[in-house]
């Protein structure tokens, strides 16, 4: 393991403890949730309202 990497590795594990969130997460449903606000899309992968791509895709096709 490089020093970057452990550098990284204690920022993480020293920030989840602070915050008391566990270092892994293995619970399916949180890892849904997370990967749908991280992909900009709902639950069901329609864009999101305030998706500014959906707002502009939405006034062009209004054009």
């Amino acid at each position: 393991m490089n020093a970057d990497r452990e550098g990284v590795r204690a920022w993480l594990e020293a920030s989840c403890l602070a915050q008391g969130v566990p270092l892994l997460v293995t619970d399916a449903g949180v890892i849904a949730q997370v990967g749908a606000l991280m992909s900009g899309r709902d639950a069901a992968g329609a864009p999101r309202s305030g998706d500014r791509s959906a707002r502009v895709l939405t006034a062009a096709t209004l054009q």
